[in-house]
């Protein structure tokens, strides 16, 4: 017997098999039909058309309820993927600041004329670097002890820093490990900032001391703020807890109190991106928040979504 025979019996098996499970579904559809059928019989001729239109749409309005559920989980999908985008692009560009900080600073530290026996034209070759940077507030030089011994601006306040106690400081000088550092003031200016910090080298290799700049804040907002010019999202980056800057936000303490509880939400300064939808009362209606660290920073950036997917109503 060939491998596409049916065995003898398998035939009429599956005859009967089939039969059984049409009697099984039409037993309870054609008990239904009786059941119209006397109920019918003791209805006006309007109730038995209302009753039949009634059994008629119903199928289609249920298959109408299936179809709009499903395209609102659509768009709520698609919404998701394009905030889970738009958050990556977003870390992606605060990351390139970072990057491109780091590596105009260590280039930077290559010249040579930036050496502790020679203050004044070190301080003349940062303040030359200090004019062709955006948002620049200082720069300085110290040391492998930690002592400043040039800066681009006022030396006084800039030695106002004790770097010999700053765990950054030990892992530059230290380790010889670039070093990212928020938030803090500014010595100069004393506005808020973020501190970018290489080691300086000689020509043999050996680390003799540090070269740090301090950013102005704005410079991060001038980047979150061009980034989404066009839409009614909001960008945060907050560090240590606390907000660093925001597009869009207004100030006040009631937006730091609130940014303090997200932080402390799942995924946020703890460590791994967390997607969820968060109600608050102060700030009006439901948004979706999405969230989480900026690798080899201490930035957390949480992207806001004001304007959520519209549902389609039935």
């Amino acid at each position: 017997m060939d491998a596409g025979d049916i065995e003898p019996g398998r035939f009429e098996t599956r005859v009967s098999e089939t039969v059984r499970r049409w009697l099984r579904a039409a037993l309870p559809m054609l008990w239904v039909i009786h059941l119209r059928a006397s109920l019918f019989s003791r209805m006006s001729l309007r109730a038995r058309v209302m009753a039949l239109a009634a059994i008629l749409l119903a199928p289609t309005l249920t298959l109408i309820f299936v179809l709009l559920e499903s395209t609102n989980r659509d768009i709520e999908r698609q919404f998701l993927r394009e905030s889970n985008t738009t958050h990556a692009i977003a870390v992606g560009r605060l990351d390139q600041v970072v990057q491109q900080a780091l590596a105009n600073l260590s280039a930077l530290s290559e010249s040579p004329q930036i050496v502790p026996a020679d203050p004044l034209g070190s301080a003349r070759v940062m303040r030359t670097f200090y004019f062709g940077q955006t948002e620049l507030l200082a720069v300085f030089a110290a040391d492998e002890r930690g002592e400043i011994f040039s800066s681009s601006h006022n030396l006084n306040a800039v030695q106002t820093v004790n770097l010999g106690t700053q765990p950054y400081f030990a892992s530059v000088v230290g380790h010889a490990q670039p070093s990212v550092v928020a938030p803090m003031h500014d010595p100069v200016s004393n506005q808020p900032a973020v501190l970018v910090a290489v080691p300086m080298r000689n020509e043999r290799g050996t680390t003799t001391g540090m070269l740090a700049m301090t950013i102005s804040v704005f410079r991060l907002y001038d980047v979150m703020e061009q980034f989404l010019s066009q839409s009614g999202d909001r960008l945060v980056i907050t560090a240590a807890g606390q907000p660093i800057v925001s597009s869009g936000w207004h100030s006040g303490g009631d937006e730091a109190r609130w940014l303090t509880r997200l932080n402390a939400q799942p995924g946020g300064a703890a460590g791994a991106p967390y997607v969820q939808r968060f109600h608050d009362s102060l700030l009006g209606p439901e948004k979706l928040v999405i969230g989480g660290p900026v690798a080899g920073t201490p930035f957390q950036l949480f992207l806001i979504r004001e304007n959520g997917p519209v549902p389609l109503v039935p």
